[in-house]
């Protein structure tokens, strides 16, 4: 997972994140990657970090 952070004008802050997944065939998914599970994963932990203000 590859991320940047950048702080601009007016505290505003940029986070640019990029998940990578590993693609699995269909009969063994188990040993794939889902990008998208991660991304919301991160998400998440994001949204419960503000609202405990510890960003």
């Amino acid at each position: 997972m590859d991320w940047i952070c950048e702080v601009a004008e007016k505290s505003i802050l940029w986070i640019k994140v990029k998940v990578i997944g590993k693609q699995a065939h269909a009969s063994t998914p188990d040993l794939g990657i889902n990008s998208t599970t991660l991304g919301s994963m991160l998400i998440l932990i994001y949204m419960i970090l503000y609202m405990k203000n510890m960003i």
